[in-house]
């Protein structure tokens, strides 16, 4: 009889609960650098410094990024500007720049992928597949992998217009009653934007973050209309 993979599960458990026992009875002294850091000024902790993540980040991480910005390419033909726009109208990865922003989703997509490979394998595996139904499954696992965060993109732009277009209305209401008021209608965003929430009113932040940057009025209304994911919002 073949030994599967749930024969292992028992003496991998036995394995790392002895590692963990015997990390914790001894565990490994401290690297040389973390005892000079709080010796050494910021210009030399800098020097020959490691990444966030330690030392396995910074030998892999650029090949990690090289793989997942290939593997973009490959799934996604339309480029990066193309996918950052679509990133933003989701709200995804709303902190971070155009560049870290794709390069954020590429890695999700590796990630899926690898997954979706992982299982098809261990599934293959589990049930004694014959060679030719392993790689039918490979191939599913890795097709299934590499739609989901498109599609879970797809789903959250859709979910994020809808809630914009229920919100919509009041905010038009806020903004003409602000500017009948008085004042200019970049003043009326600024209020309704300090006292509201929601993805419109992100929206209208955006546009002031590109008015304060030298942006002119105008221009940055017309600029969030053209990305925003909802075209009735857009004509607002």
């Amino acid at each position: 009889m073949n030994a599967t993979p749930l024969f292992l599960v028992a003496p991998l458990c036995s394995a790392l609960a002895v590692g963990l026992l015997l990390w914790r009875l001894a565990p490994p002294p401290r690297p040389l650098r973390s005892r000079l850091v709080p010796y050494l000024t910021p210009s030399l902790t800098s020097l020959r410094g490691t990444g966030p993540g330690g030392a396995v980040a910074t030998v892999f991480g650029p090949i990690v990024k090289a793989a997942a910005a290939r593997l973009g390419s490959i799934l996604d033909h339309s480029g990066d500007e193309v996918t950052a726009v679509k990133l933003r109208q989701a709200g995804w990865y709303r902190d971070s720049d155009e560049a870290a922003m794709v390069s954020s989703y590429r890695l999700a997509q590796l990630k899926t992928v690898v997954l979706g490979v992982v299982l098809a394998a261990f599934l293959g595996q589990a049930f004694s597949l014959a060679a030719a139904s392993r790689l039918a499954l490979l191939a599913l696992g890795a097709v299934v992998g590499a739609t989901r965060q498109r599609s879970r993109v797809e789903k959250a732009i859709e979910l994020r217009r809808e809630t914009m277009r229920i919100e919509i209305y009041t905010i038009d209401q806020l903004l003409a009653m602000r500017v009948r008021a008085g004042g200019g209608v970049v003043q009326a965003v600024q209020t309704t934007v300090n006292r509201g929430s929601g993805e419109v009113v992100s929206e209208l932040a955006d546009a002031l973050r590109l008015h304060r940057s030298g942006w002119s009025g105008g221009d940055a209304f017309r600029r969030i209309a053209e990305l925003t994911p909802d075209p009735f919002c857009g004509r607002t």
